[in-house]
């Protein structure tokens, strides 16, 4: 004999973190009496069925389970913590809809519990290297030159926090300047606030992305040598970024997060993950700086007697002056210079651009005459006393007409 009758079937599936349950009616199924057996309890729900009937549950279950695997995937996937705020309450609800095997055009829908959590504060922190700026711009790092050494220190946790910031380990030929600081507080990209010292920069209260500016000036010594390198370290952490921190509190070389207990907007409690620290550095080489060598050769070439050898205050002296620009730095110069080519400079009364080569005319001498055996380089003048250094003499193509007031001669080459 065929009965018709209605099945309540309960099944419960798990779903990670919680357990929905779902009640299936299914109407006007049809099966041998002799079949039919009670439940035994809800939680075990067994039903002794036909083939047909297991057939019918198997696929309503495949069913259920390819929707709740849909439904529910949302539930499992786990946000970015970095990015949501410490204290956000989140909630979850599961929903199921699906067709009875049995009756096609009758749509049923389930939903689950709510299941809330709220997440925890998390700290986070990176020190990046954020560039080297040269005193002098578009040259190589020389002697004399400051470099500032920058790094960016971020918040990268989900809760305001304070940072421990350590001193600077600089190493290299330099002296260390003031350290300054400067503060994206909020986050935003503009850095806003000017902070007058390291205390200041510790005490600056940080929103997740906030980030805090140190610049480190060095000063290259002035007997640095070529290639010599300057290094700047920032922390101590032995894998750079947002590590377990060894020592809380931090000591002096640490770049460490401090929980901003306490201060407005703060979530009450410690950071789940412990307080983290980070490191970063960066380095760069001492230049070769160029300069030009030169050899002035000065020797007496001739004496003409005049025709009274027995006298000598009517002797013409000839002296000839030789420039040589050198391919190598003369033995025992400072290292960090390199031969370069010799350029001209402002020779006063003649003009700019200008490479000047001269003599003074010896005590006891007067001027006599000067030739150049390259016309590209041409006779100057000057009556400035030799106190003055020829550099800031005042010279003149034209020879003065008493002879006997020169008190240099020399010969310029145009370099321009």
């Amino acid at each position: 004999m065929i009965i018709v009758g209605k099945v309540a079937l309960r099944l419960c599936i798990r779903l990670r973190s919680f357990e929905l349950v779902l009640v299936v009616n299914a109407l006007a199924i049809a099966y041998p009496s002799h079949t039919l057996r009670p439940f035994r309890s809800l939680s075990t729900a067994h039903l002794a069925m036909t083939d047909f009937m297991k057939h019918s549950l198997t696929k309503l279950r495949r069913s259920l389970a390819a929707t709740l695997a849909i439904s529910g995937a949302v539930l499992i996937v786990a946000p970015a913590i970095g990015q949501v705020a410490a204290g956000t309450n989140i909630s979850n609800t599961a929903t199921a809809t699906y067709q009875d095997p049995n009756n096609p055009d009758e749509t049923i829908d389930a939903t689950s519990n709510t299941v809330e959590i709220v997440v925890a504060e998390v700290a986070g922190i990176t020190v990046e290297a954020d560039g080297i700026t040269d005193s002098t711009p578009g040259t190589n790092l020389f002697p004399g030159d400051t470099a500032t050494f920058d790094f960016l220190i971020t918040n990268t946790g989900n809760d305001t926090t304070t940072v421990s910031i350590p001193d600077p380990v600089i190493a290299g030929p330099v002296s260390a300047g003031t350290v300054t600081f400067e503060a994206d507080l909020d986050g935003d990209g503009t850095f806003e606030t000017a902070l007058a010292d390291e205390a200041a920069a510790e005490a600056a209260v940080l929103q997740p992305g906030g980030q805090i500016r140190v610049s480190i000036p060095v000063t290259v010594n002035n007997n640095a040598p070529s290639g010599a390198n300057i290094s700047v370290q920032l922390g101590d952490a032995d894998g750079n970024q947002n590590e377990a921190a060894d020592t809380v509190p931090a000591d002096n070389t640490d770049v460490l997060t401090v929980d901003a207990e306490g201060e407005p907007g703060d979530v009450a409690g410690a950071p789940v993950n412990g307080e983290r620290e980070a490191s970063a550095t960066q380095a760069t080489v001492v230049g070769a700086q160029p300069l030009a060598f030169s050899t002035v050769l000065k020797t007496a070439s001739n004496v003409a007697p005049n025709g009274t050898p027995n006298v000598f205050d009517d002797d013409t002296i000839t002296y000839d002056l030789e420039l040589r620009v050198e391919s190598t730095a003369p033995v025992g110069s400072d290292p960090g210079l390199v031969p370069a080519d010799l350029k001209g400079t402002t020779v006063t009364g003649i003009g700019a651009n200008f490479v000047l080569v001269s003599d003074a005319i010896p005590a006891g001498t007067t001027f006599d005459s000067a030739t150049s055996t390259n016309a590209n380089w041409v006779p100057v003048f000057t009556t400035d006393a030799t106190t003055t250094n020829a550099n800031d003499a005042t010279w003149s193509l034209t020879a003065p007409g008493d002879l006997t007031t020169v008190t240099r001669v020399g010969f310029v080459y145009d370099a321009g």
